[in-house]
Order: C-alpha cells, then structure tokens, then sequence
C-alpha cells in the first residue's frame, strides 16, 4: 500500500511540475513572422552600392529569412528602399545589377557608392 501511495503522490508532483513549466516558456517568433518574397513594388530610392562578398539575396530582413538568388561579389546592388529590423540591423530590399530578382542584403555586405536612400513604403 505505501508503493502505491508514494507512486501515486510522485505521478501528481511531476503532473504539477509539467503543468507549471508549460508556462515558463517564452513565445518564440519563427522566421516566416519576418520575412517576405517581393514585398516592395516600388522603387523608393535610387542608392547604388558594390556587394563585398556573394551571397544570397535574402525573403526578408533577417539572416534567418530564406534564401534566394544568389548576388556575386563586386556586382552592383541596386536599392529600392531600406529596413532596420527589430534587433537594429539595417537591411536594404532591391536587385543586384544584370538581374531582376529581388532580396535582402545586410548593409555590412554592401559599400555605398551613391544616390538617395529612403525607407521601405511600410515602415
């Protein structure tokens, strides 16, 4: 009798613990709150900077967004419009010279050669 007691009273304290640590966790955000494909339809500046390094054109601005075509280095980025996400990193939306698909290049990626530079329409 006192084994089925004390297994009974160990079931209900670990219930309890689990029920109580279910609600500890904080609410994470994944990458699809964040990022988009083709957001922008227009062009709100007229910034040209050369790419340092290849990478992939970015679904939004954050590292975690899904890539997408990739932009060569020393290539020209041309920028439409520019975003600073929520951890402050300054992320710019346009298209890399000779091609038309559009992205997201993090700013230190990016040496600025010239033109005007305004944020993107929804900010």
């Amino acid at each position: 009798m006192k084994f089925t007691k004390r297994v009974a009273s160990l079931l209900t304290t670990g219930a309890l613990m689990g029920v109580s640590l279910v609600g500890i966790n904080a609410p994470t955000a994944s990458a699809d709150d964040y990022c988009w494909s083709n957001a922008i339809e227009v062009n709100n500046s007229s910034g040209v900077f050369r790419l340092k390094k290849t990478l992939p054109l970015k679904k939004g601005p954050y590292s975690a967004c899904e890539d997408g075509k990739f932009a060569l280095n020393g290539r020209n980025f041309y920028a439409w419009c520019y975003e600073t996400n929520k951890h402050g990193n300054l992320w710019y939306y346009g298209r890399e010279q000779f091609d038309d698909d559009m992205g997201w290049v993090y700013v230190g990626n990016l040496t600025f050669l010239s033109g005007t530079l305004r944020p993107c329409p929804f900010t």
